[in-house]
């Protein structure tokens, strides 16, 4: 929020994690000003950017296994800056620890967003989660090494090629409900896929698994040997061998498996 209490929209929110192996992330404050993280951060620091004011960046040791409130997160007007003070509050394991107040300034607007190692910015990457907690972020670089596909759809009358993966080589990625021990349960989980308007499209896990159905749905990043339009991409949802599109999903941000149980 601002200093008078408005909430900041769209603001950015960064998460780097110090552990090994943990995914960093980003993503986008609703129009409340809320935003939320999943998993379980342990070290990690988190850096609020909002074009017009200052960078607010906190450090914390959370621990495992526990929710955190990160609290108001109040921004100073300010240039953007990468040398903001870092906050270094170590409450340590199985306390819930609040980030407090953080006021930011507006001021010069920086054209160069702040580079975390690992951090994908919002938008060029989509989350993809499975059991267990499992998740994994791919890039559209990370798209092209898996094996790609051409398919031709018709969308709104007209003829299109798109290009892209299979979402069961997307899935393939994490922990699925495969072999023997869910035998007898895979078909209480579904897949929801999420874009960045908020609308979601959901499948029946047996509408994905291969050991089930022929199904085909995909994940394209071109049309017509071109990038996506901004509009739907730089990820969108394709099911061409349905009657309609109400499937297909524009600007996907979120892959995940769910237990309906």
């Amino acid at each position: 929020m601002d200093k008078s209490g408005a909430p900041i929209a769209d603001a950015k929110v960064y998460l780097t994690l110090a552990a090994p192996g943990q995914t960093n992330a980003v993503v986008h404050a609703g129009q409340d000003g809320a935003f939320t993280f999943s998993g379980e951060p342990l070290k990690c620091e988190l850096t609020v950017s909002v074009p017009g004011y200052k960078n607010a960046v906190k450090t914390i040791d959370a621990g495992a296994g526990h929710e955190f409130n990160f609290g108001n997160i109040v921004m100073e007007v300010g240039e953007v800056s990468m040398v903001d003070p870092v906050f270094a509050d170590d409450p340590g394991a199985g306390h819930e620890f609040n980030l407090g107040n953080n006021v930011m300034q507006i001021g010069d607007v920086s054209m160069v967003d702040p580079v975390f190692a690992g951090t994908v910015p919002f938008g060029s990457a989509v989350a993809v989660e499975g059991l267990g907690g499992t998740r994994v972020t791919l890039s559209v670089s990370d798209l092209s090494k898996l094996p790609r596909r051409t398919i031709k759809a018709t969308d709104h009358g007209a003829p299109v090629k798109f290009e892209g993966v299979l979402l069961k080589h997307l899935l393939a990625e994490v922990d699925q409900p495969t072999g023997e021990k869910f035998q007898s349960t895979a078909a209480s989980y579904y897949v929801v896929v999420e874009g960045k308007d908020g609308y979601c499209a959901t499948f029946a896990w047996a509408e994905l698994d291969p050991t089930i159905t022929d199904k085909s749905v995909y994940l394209v990043t071109k049309r017509d040997g071109k990038p996506l339009p901004d509009k739907d991409g730089p990820f969108q949802l394709v099911v061409p061998d349905e009657k309609r599109a109400a499937r297909w999903v524009r600007q996907v941000t979120t892959v995940r498996i769910q237990d309906a149980n």
